[in-house]
Order: C-alpha cells, then structure tokens, then sequence
C-alpha cells in the first residue's frame, strides 16, 4: 500500500510540472504573438459617383484617386466638331469634357453612362466612359425670361429665353452665331446646323429659342458678355416676329413724360428722334415731353435727329427713366412689310456695315438711296450715307463721272470686302436732282 501511494503522488507531480511548462510556453507564445505588429485593414474602395454634386464634393485628397462612376443625365447640347458636352441631371447642370472621345449621343437624349473619373480630377471628364443605355430626354427647360442674372440658378441648365436677334453670322459650316438683346442684355448663341439644309435667317426677329445657359466673361464687339447660349439645331429657335412687321408697334404711342406713372409691366410704344446712341447699350431719343434712354442690345446706328419707334416696358435708373428689353426702328426709312431672303437687296447702309467678311464676299446685292459725303474725280471710291450709316462704294467698271460731296444718289450694286469694313462695288447709280 505504501508503495502505491508514493508511486501515485509522483505521478502528479509529474503531471503538475508537465502542465506548468504548458502553461508556460503558451503565455511567452501569447506575448511573442501580441508584440508582432497588427496588419492595417484593408481601406474601403471608394464610393462610385452617381451625380454631378457628388463629384463636385469631392475633397483635395479624394480627387488624388481614381473614382468609378455611373451617372444618368440628360445630353443638352453635344457637339462633335467642337467637342463640347453639357449634360444635367435632376439637380444641376454641367460641361463635361469629352478629350479624342466621339460619342453617338445627341442633345435631346437621356443616357446612362458609366466610367472612371481619374486625377487630377479637375474637371468633370467623360474621356474614360463608356454609354450604358439610351432613351429620351426627361428634364424639361426652365425658362429664363425675367431672371436672366440669375446664373447661380440657370448656369449649365436647359433653359428658354425670349429675345431679340440683333445679328447673324455663319462662322463655319456647323455653327452659327446669333447676337442677341435680351432684357437689355447682349447674349451671344452658337447654335449647330446642318451644312446640308438650308441657312435660316434671324436677323431683326424676336424669338423664343431653347438651349443651355452657359455663364462668361467673354468679350463681343468691344462688350463684355455675362451670358452665351448653346443651341443644338435651328429647330430649336421660333421666331415670334419680324421687326418690319411686328404687330406690337401698331400700340399707340405714349408721350415720355407719362412714363413714370405706367406700371412697369406695361408694353408701351414711344416715337421720338435720336439724341445719342451707344450701340448695343441704349439708343437716346427724345419727344415734345421728355427723354428716355432705350435700352437695347441692338447694334444698328442711327443718325441723330432720325425718327424711330420704339416698344419696351417703362423703367427708372437713378433719375432717369428708361425703356427696358426695348427693341426699335427707323421711322425715317421704313422696313418692308415683309421680310425678304437671304438673298434680297440690303436696302440700308447699315446693313452693309453688319455683315461679317465673309458674308460681304459673297456678293449679296445693295440698293439703297444715299447723300455723297466724299469723293474725288481722280478716285474710284467715294463714300455715300443715309439716315442708317455711310458706306464705302467702289465704281467698280463704271468709266462714268463720279459724283460730288453733296449730290443724292441710288447706289445699286454687290457687297465686297473693304481695307476696314464691308463695301459696295457700283453698277450703275442713278443722281436725283436736288428738290
């Protein structure tokens, strides 16, 4: 028995140190184990952008990285040739740059279309993407009449805008470009045609035309233009009238003296003679009651003591009264009742001096009546004036006697380019003998 119970106790205690040692070597594994460094989780891939605002927020840091994207918009204005984009989703508007990228989309379309924004991330850039799907445009335009200065509302949208076309150049084979008034404003739209179809022409017409709001600091014949318009057909410009024909002169005319006591909601129309002009600001005329400055966008000059009309809404500035969003015309040499073609005969001097270089070389025909203000027997030019402006005349073939400073002439003949300015190249001018 008592060896037994020696042999028994040994054992535990064999046990014990056995279990010890265990113990031991676990806890210096434990320790070894803790004092190894912790591997750093994995950081979150970032977020894919769905919104032009979420791009927009992006932090310094963040803009550092490659984003994934998948944003549905709508395609208001794309141009291939210029490689220019604007699109919009439900909250806002924006330019996207497009890089060596030629997509199918057109203006009018709501995509939805999915890539990688990578850095330096800058600009909203749809370089790296690819078009999901297509279907049409679901936002419609906001309109911009009365609230024109609001760019932090309307800047990069669709919007709708009434307006007065002041002039019209074809810049290129796929551009127009329209200079507008608008609330006394000048606007500048380029606007996409087809070089197939033929060349609308909105010169002298109120219209109602459709396209982005697109905020500048450019410069237009010498003005500084807030606002440029990007139009994506023709289709989308209505002409509401024709300054020779538009029916809102047939008001009756208000003296300006009772200007100030009209709401300034009311359309009036004035008559007076011109006093003085800054065009493409305001047009300075005067009646037996008053003066008032209408402003305008409109760059066509008058001569002072002319007779013109005008219609607008009666306005104040300081102590001034004014005609705001005013358009007039020449009450001393009427327009036609009807609008002629592109083609017809420019019937004012002025309309000579407004067509770009290469509208002039093109030869479109002149007729108008006009005072010689220079000319020389041993000179082929001579310079002839109306009510609207003076031109250049070249006698062009003519071998008859040119006329003297002072006689009244019919100046019949093709626009062509000037050393400064367009001109006429005479075919025969008929003098009428002084009344």
């Amino acid at each position: 028995m008592s060896f037994s119970r020696t042999a028994e106790l040994s054992g535990w205690k064999r046990f014990l140190r056995l279990t010890i040692s265990l113990g031991a070597g676990a806890l210096v594994l434990a320790r070894a184990a803790s004092a190894q460094p912790a591997e750093a989780p994995a950081e979150p891939a970032p977020e894919v952008i769905t919104s032009i605002r979420q791009f927009w927020n992006l932090t310094a840091e963040e803009k550092k990285q490659s984003h994934a994207f998948r944003i549905e918009c709508d395609i208001t204005y794309y141009d291939a040739f210029w490689k220019n984009l604007w699109i919009q989703d439900r909250n806002e508007g924006a330019y996207a740059a497009v890089g060596n990228r030629k997509f199918l989309f057109k203006a009018g379309q709501h995509v939805v279309i999915r890539g990688t924004f990578e850095p330096p991330n800058n600009d909203l850039s749809f370089a790296n993407a690819e078009v999901e799907s297509v279907a049409p445009a679901a936002l419609p335009p906001v309109s911009a009449t009365g609230q024109l200065q609001r760019a932090d509302l309307l800047g990069n949208r669709l919007v709708t805008l009434e307006c007065f076309v002041v002039r019209q150049v074809h810049i290129d084979p796929e551009h127009l470009q329209l200079t507008l008034s608008a609330e006394g404003d000048t606007v500048v739209a380029y606007v996409m045609i087809d070089p197939g179809k033929p060349l609308p022409d909105f010169t002298d017409t109120s219209v109602r035309i459709e396209g982005v709001y697109v905020p500048t600091t450019q410069v237009s014949g010498g003005r500084r233009v807030s606002l440029e318009m990007r139009v994506s057909s023709p289709d989308k410009i209505t002409t509401l009238s024709w300054l020779g024909n538009d029916p809102r002169f047939k008001l009756a005319p208000t003296p300006i003296e009772s200007l100030p006591k009209l709401p300034r909601t009311t359309l009036v129309r004035v008559v007076g003679k011109v006093k003085a002009q800054e065009p493409g600001r305001y047009l300075r005329i005067r009646d037996d009651s008053g003066q008032v400055d209408l402003l305008s966008g409109q760059t066509r000059m008058y001569a002072i003591d002319e007779q013109v009309e005008a219609i607008g809404y009666p306005g104040v500035e300081g102590t001034e009264w004014k005609l705001d969003n005013a358009i007039f015309r020449s009450l001393t040499s009427p327009m036609p009742l009807v609008k002629g073609t592109p083609n017809s005969a420019l019937r004012v001097a002025a309309q000579v001096l407004e067509l770009s270089p290469d509208e002039a070389a093109a030869g479109r025909p002149v007729l108008f009546s006009g005072v010689v203000t220079w000319s020389h027997p041993d000179s082929p030019l001579m310079y002839v004036q109306d009510a609207s402006g003076g031109v250049c005349v070249s006698r062009g073939a003519l071998t008859e006697k040119m006329r003297a400073v002072g006689t009244n002439v019919e100046v019949k003949g093709r626009t062509a380019v000037g050393s400064f300015s367009p001109m006429v190249v005479a075919i025969p001018a008929q003098s009428h003998p002084h009344g």
